[in-house]
């Protein structure tokens, strides 16, 4: 049995016209964007497997076993596989950044009609900063390996490079005139078509001249929601299996 072809939305379609040269590269884009779209649900669902047996083996062990050796094992065993599971969810999240990125970019173009022809920083613009904001954290994910080696160093590098682009286009966005809007426009379409077509690298050239904006710089988070959000899972987790290491390091 096949899976059903990738196709984009209408309203998608709609907004790459323009960026577009020919259909080779709209067949391109879907091929690519759907099948990043496949890893990441695969990736996603191996996630919620492997989260699931470990919780299940630290509960269990706290109100379903009675032998002190396999209660502490099962603790353990259950913290361990839910730090590593966790560590290599967020490690693989390059898997579906085509995905997640070239969505976050076409939300982001989508916002612009409401926010021509409003004051400054109104809600219509903060609304558009808000998804840029999305796009930068999203195009971050390209560089999510481990970056040992030379290579993945030079990706985790472009991809900061990339993020930054789409992060100082918040400065048109919140205070622009209608003109730097549409030049935003035109910058997020071109990178939908350069994240699509797998060139995301190409990102980084298409950077829009903010300098009269950027006299205070507005400094990055160092944890993002999503990471805190992950911390606190984690913590929550091996909450209940502190009493039984306590009284485990106190036998031995």
């Amino acid at each position: 049995m096949t899976s059903k072809p990738y196709t984009l939305k209408p309203e998608y379609k709609n907004l790459l016209l323009c960026f577009i040269e020919d259909d080779d590269k709209l067949d391109v884009i879907e091929s690519t964007v759907g099948l990043a779209s496949r890893r990441g649900n695969r990736v996603v669902l191996s996630w919620f497997a492997i989260s699931s047996v470990s919780l299940f083996a630290t509960y269990a062990s706290l109100f379903s076993i009675t032998s002190s050796f396999l209660k502490y094992s099962l603790a353990i065993t259950g913290i361990c596989v839910y730090t590593v599971g966790s560590i290599w969810f967020n490690c693989m999240a390059y898997e579906w950044a085509v995905d997640s990125s070239f969505r976050a970019v076409l939300g982001a173009m989508q916002k612009v009609d409401a926010a021509l022809q409003s004051a400054y920083a109104s809600p219509p613009r903060a609304a558009l900063a808000s998804e840029l904001l999305k796009c930068a954290k999203r195009i971050r994910f390209f560089g999510s390996r481990p970056g040992f080696r030379l290579h993945m160093q030079i990706i985790k590098q472009e991809a900061r490079r990339a993020s930054k682009v789409l992060r100082d286009l918040i400065y048109p966005a919140m205070l622009g005139n209608d003109k730097e809007l549409e030049e935003l426009r035109s910058v997020l379409g071109k990178a939908a078509v350069e994240i699509g077509t797998s060139n995301w690298v190409k990102v980084c050239d298409l950077a829009m001249e903010t300098g009269q904006y950027q006299a205070d710089q507005i400094h990055r988070r160092i944890f993002s929601s999503g990471r805190l959000t992950a911390i606190l899972i984690l913590a929550l987790t091996a909450i209940p299996a502190i009493p039984i290491l306590v009284s485990f390091f106190k036998i031995m």
